[in-house]
């Protein structure tokens, strides 16, 4: 009589199908897109100025380098903004971590004076960051990119 029989306890719950809830939910972002809008607009416009007082002798392949400091709350890998990148054109060459203190912060709990997050070194010519200021102001982003754009 060495044949033992497994008794399981509440073995009824493994005759159907259970479905598991998978997911964090929606993100709670901090900016929306028309609040994010001017600001940004703002910066790419100094930006482009500044590019066009670098004589072209100093920019390789006609490229300048500028700095895109990511919300701390959009620090994982899946939140690079990508898609916003590539329709422009602009080419991420570089990250580093930087500290700073956002201009709104959404933790109701444990909040902080600085934070850590993601400052990206993205290189393209004057004309690409010029179409991504003209798209911005004519709100020619599609869902995806102002999903991006946000990120910023």
């Amino acid at each position: 009589m060495n044949d033992k029989n497994m008794l399981l306890g509440y073995g009824e719950t493994l005759t159907g199908s259970i479905k598991l809830n998978r997911g964090g939910g929606n993100k709670n972002k901090p900016y929306t897109y028309s609040e994010n809008k001017p600001v940004i607009s703002e910066q790419l416009s100094v930006l482009i100025a500044e590019i066009n007082k670098i004589p072209i002798s100093a920019m390789p392949e006609g490229k300048a380098v500028a700095k895109f400091v990511l919300h701390p709350t959009f620090l994982a890998k899946s939140y690079f903004p990508i898609g916003l990148l590539d329709r422009f054109s602009l080419g991420s060459i570089g990250s580093k971590a930087i500290k700073i203190k956002p201009r709104k912060d959404i933790k109701k709990k444990g909040r902080k004076d600085e934070y850590t997050t993601a400052c990206i070194y993205v290189s393209g010519k004057q004309e690409d960051f010029q179409q991504f200021l003209d798209a911005i102001n004519k709100d020619a982003l599609t869902k995806g990119q102002q999903d991006d754009f946000i990120t910023l």
